[in-house]
């Protein structure tokens, strides 16, 4: 497995296209990530109902190293080694989303918003446009309107939901003479180094399961 490039997109390559489609259900689909799953709305005055609303914030990117945390169904104990039964710092969290708009006047709800609690590492991603950080709308208050909502973000998997999608998508391109390549449009919300390792890690798996395959193929072929 052979890295080309990190930045802007990761693309690697691997010599054989055998193992590429299972690579590459793995990369979309068993990589988990971090994302805002539950929201509290405890007032809503936005131009949007609560649940369109949540949905918008739920598609909020952030950045974090899932190692660094908990999946908050699995049975496990919380920084005081205590069992954890409602959720606690190692498996969730809390951004609030408190936001007034001036009198008389229109205002973006943006993912820039969001104020987490704590010093989790966790990150609302911050993308540039020209260089100049460009906000992602969540929602719009108008005159004097007013949301107070706290939202919870938890690990998950793709599978579970879009929310948890940490790739913008994963492309294989035709054999060439340096094997079939890969392109992953990375959109920051896995650390790039953590990122590839888990897929090195897979791509060992796949290539010894294939040699045991090929290997008891041919054993049985001359068994017969």
């Amino acid at each position: 497995m052979e890295i080309l490039q990190t930045k802007p997109n990761i693309e690697f390559t691997i010599p054989s296209m055998e193992p590429a489609l299972e690579l590459r259900r793995y990369i979309m689909e068993d990589i988990p990530s971090m994302a805002i799953s539950t929201t509290d709305v405890m007032i809503n005055n936005s131009l949007y109902d609560s649940c369109d609303f949540s949905q918008m914030i739920f598609l909020t990117p952030l950045y974090c190293n899932p190692d660094d945390f908990a999946f908050a169904r699995d049975g496990h104990l919380t920084l005081e080694n205590k069992p954890c039964t409602e959720g606690c710092d190692k498996c969730q969290v809390l951004f609030d989303l408190n936001v007034i708009c001036p009198k008389g006047k229109l205002r973006n709800i943006t993912n820039l918003d969001l104020k987490k609690r704590g010093e989790a590492p966790v990150e609302v991603i911050k993308h540039k446009v020209d260089g100049k950080v460009s906000p992602l709308t969540l929602g719009k208050l108008a005159r004097v309107g007013e949301v107070k909502i706290v939202c919870t973000a938890r690990l998950g998997y793709p599978t579970e939901h879009t929310r948890w999608s940490n790739l913008a998508g994963v492309v294989i391109c035709i054999p060439t003479k340096s094997g079939v390549r890969f392109t992953i449009n990375n959109n920051g919300k896995l650390p790039v180094n953590w990122l590839l390792d888990k897929i090195k890690s897979k791509y060992d798996q796949l290539v010894d399961k294939n040699e045991l395959v090929e290997k008891n193929e041919l054993v049985e072929k001359n068994e017969n």
